[in-house]
């Protein structure tokens, strides 16, 4: 209800709802509106009636207008928990090309595994879990395992050696078996590279004229002492084992004229 132009009571044109929208007003409407901006100004300007692109980061560009920048909400997520300066971690840790991963470093401390004594100098006591023997090999052997005594030892490999004619040195580190065929009278020197407790054969045999002797070096030793005649037969073959007792001893046993 208002009072009509003759000061009556009359019916307004305002609704009884709409009146009830000025329900909390505080001031003049018309002041309040008039202090209001009529458009969207400032750093809003950009996206009053745009879109930003999807998922991600907000920033203010070079106009200090609100934009959407080139990373994404994925990776921003990225430096949740971080808890100091990315660049002052990033500057502690050691590059690629740091003279830390290039020069040399030497390690130090007690060896483990198949090593023992310390480093930087430690010694293979082992290759796989096993032991290696102590004995010092000699040129051409290997390392061979030994089930009598569960280790690595230095051994000649199974070789087959045809000695020359000439008065023959058996070596071992050339091989295990020899084969020495007489074509004159002739001396056998001692074996070389034969390491205590190793053993080679040599086989001697005579050449189709047959009747050729063959003396033994003093440090060849044979049962009883008495140093046996090889068979003289044309093409006779004997095989004699030779085992190196340790001391420039070398104990030997023959078979003879082998057919």
């Amino acid at each position: 209800m208002v009072s009509d132009g003759s000061g009556k009571v009359a019916a307004s044109a305002v609704m009884a709802t709409e009146l009830g929208y000025v329900a909390g007003v505080t001031s003049a409407l018309q002041t309040q509106l008039d202090a209001k901006q009529a458009t969207l100004t400032g750093a809003a300007t950009t996206i009053a009636s745009t879109d930003l692109t999807a998922s991600r980061a907000v920033v203010s560009d070079g106009s200090g207008k609100v934009a959407a920048s080139a990373v994404t909400t994925t990776e921003l997520g990225y430096v949740a928990g971080v808890t100091s300066g990315l660049q002052t971690q990033l500057d502690g840790k050691v590059s690629g090309n740091d003279t830390r991963l290039s020069d040399a470093r030497t390690p130090t401390g007690a060896a483990g595994g198949d090593l023992s004594g310390t480093y930087a100098g430690p010694t293979v006591a082992k290759l796989q879990g096993r032991s290696v023997d102590g004995t010092a090999p000699i040129n051409g052997q290997v390392l061979k395992w030994d089930s009598g005594t569960t280790s690595w030892k230095p051994a000649v490999v199974e070789t087959f050696v045809t000695l020359a004619d000439a008065n023959a040195t058996p070596d071992a580190s050339t091989g295990n078996s020899f084969l020495w065929t007489l074509t004159t009278n002739r001396t056998l020197s001692a074996p070389i590279n034969l390491a205590a407790g190793q053993r080679i054969n040599l086989m001697i045999k005579q050449d189709a004229t047959g009747g050729r002797s063959l003396s033994f070096a003093a440090s060849y030793k044979w049962s009883g002492g008495t140093v046996p005649q090889v068979s003289a037969a044309a093409n006779a073959l004997d095989v004699v084992t030779v085992l190196n007792l340790g001391g420039g001893i070398f104990l030997c046993s023959i078979i003879q004229d082998i057919r």
